[in-house]
């Protein structure tokens, strides 16, 4: 009686899976009959004929889900990763002599060496994680101490890049500043700066007018890319969505979009314009009221920026509900920072009611220079003038005046006076 090989319980599966008409000949191509159904191995078969059978009369034997594979390889790779976690000993071995020599040669003028490698590590530390390990190593050249990352995996210790330090001399002693680059055993790739091999990275009133209009600018060209390629081009789609209308209702606030899902537009809505003219009209006062509003704190200004055009889209649809018509509720849109630009003005006429702000009817300049609530119900005016439509004058100037109170609160509970 022979025994059963692991090659005739595979094509007895595979049969057995795939019978159907024009298929039942495929053992006898083969020249490999069932093994059960031989006298001489029934007694070895009973177990699987029944199961065959109860199999059979369910449908035949299903095939294991794709998944199971993938699941399978996941553990076992998870199992071999935790099985050759690296030790910390092997960590030491790994560093050294690593450390303790000069800096590499500076590269041009975009290469350049790292003085933290310098001295030997003053520390070493090391964490598991199941299925990899972290390690630091404290290094301190010239009295500023840094700090190397590790991730050990595999078995082996990988070096994790860091950012470069710009050093600082002053009365309490050497400092420094991060830099604007990256760097990767000592060598580092920065952005020069004149006064120092790395530009320094700072967060001041520059860099947050800088990331404000650069979300401004960048999503508006990308909209009008995106409607020009709709338009001429016909772009291909995607699993039923192209990329102009990906990008407007990921970017325009509205009921069905936040029905449907769509947060980002909460955030994302009060830095898309689509129109040109409302565009350059609303980038110019940005520019004038973001550096007074900024001396507040960035978090400060966001939260008027962002939750002002939030709260204009509140209003706006809060007076289309009580003053009709209601069916132009679910069609009420939020783009632009008009609401934003409200709350920043109410928190200048709390905080500095005596600054003035140039209005321009678009390319025409008031000669007069406006102070912050009549810079605003000017604003208000000229939007709700251009609104159009049917209860949309006043829809726009609600907008605004929810925008003015949300500005007003949000200035009395930090208490920015």
């Amino acid at each position: 009686m022979e025994e059963e090989s692991l090659e005739d319980v595979w094509l007895r599966s595979y049969v057995r899976q795939r019978r159907e008409p024009g298929i039942s000949g495929l053992e006898e191509s083969l020249g490999r009959p069932e093994p059960w159904a031989t006298s001489s191995s029934s007694s070895r078969s009973d177990a699987p004929a029944e199961a065959t059978g109860r199999n059979s009369e369910e449908g035949g034997i299903s095939t294991p889900p794709s998944w199971h594979l993938a699941l399978g390889l996941v553990i076992g790779v998870a199992a071999w990763l935790q099985r050759t976690v690296p030790s910390e000993a092997s960590l030491e071995a790994a560093i050294s002599g690593r450390y303790g020599r000069e800096p590499p040669a500076k590269i041009g003028w975009l290469l350049l060496g790292d003085r933290s490698f310098s001295s030997q590590p003053e520390a070493t530390s090391w964490t598991e994680s199941y299925v990899l390990a972290v390690g630091r190593v404290s290094v301190r050249h010239e009295g500023l101490l840094y700090e190397h990352r590790y991730v050990g995996l595999g078995g082996r210790w990988f070096a994790m890049p860091y950012l470069p330090r710009v050093h600082l001399k002053g009365k309490k002693g050497p400092g420094f500043r991060y830099g604007l680059g990256l760097c990767y055993k000592a060598r580092c790739i920065c952005i020069p700066d004149k006064k120092a091999p790395c530009k320094q990275l700072i967060w001041d009133t520059n860099s947050l007018l800088s990331l404000v209009l650069g979300l401004n600018i960048s999503l508006f060209f990308t909209g009008l890319w995106a409607q020009q390629v709709a338009q001429s081009h016909h772009e291909a789609r995607v699993g039923g969505w192209s990329l102009s209308s990906c990008l407007i209702r990921m970017s325009t606030l509205s009921l069905p979009g936040l029905w449907d899902g769509q947060w980002s537009a909460l955030f994302l809505s009060a830095f898309y314009h689509r129109g040109f003219l409302e565009f350059i009209r609303n980038m110019a006062l940005l520019a004038n009221v973001l550096e007074g509003a900024a001396q507040y704190g960035s978090w400060m200004f966001l939260a008027l920026y962002i939750g002002g055009s939030v709260a204009h889209f509140v209003g706006a649809c809060a007076a289309l509900r009580v003053l009709g018509p209601e069916w132009l509720v679910p069609l009420e849109v939020s783009q632009g920072c008009r609401g934003g630009l409200s709350s920043i003005l109410a928190l200048f006429s709390k905080v500095k009611p005596g600054e003035r702000f140039k209005f321009s009817l678009y390319m025409v300049e008031i000669p007069t220079p406006l102070p912050p609530l009549a810079m605003l119900a000017a604003n208000a005016l000229l939007d709700a003038s251009l609104a159009g439509g049917r209860g949309r004058f006043w829809a726009e100037l609600a907008g605004h005046a929810a925008a003015l109170g949300f500005g007003l609160a949000l200035s009395a509970l930090v208490d920015v006076a």
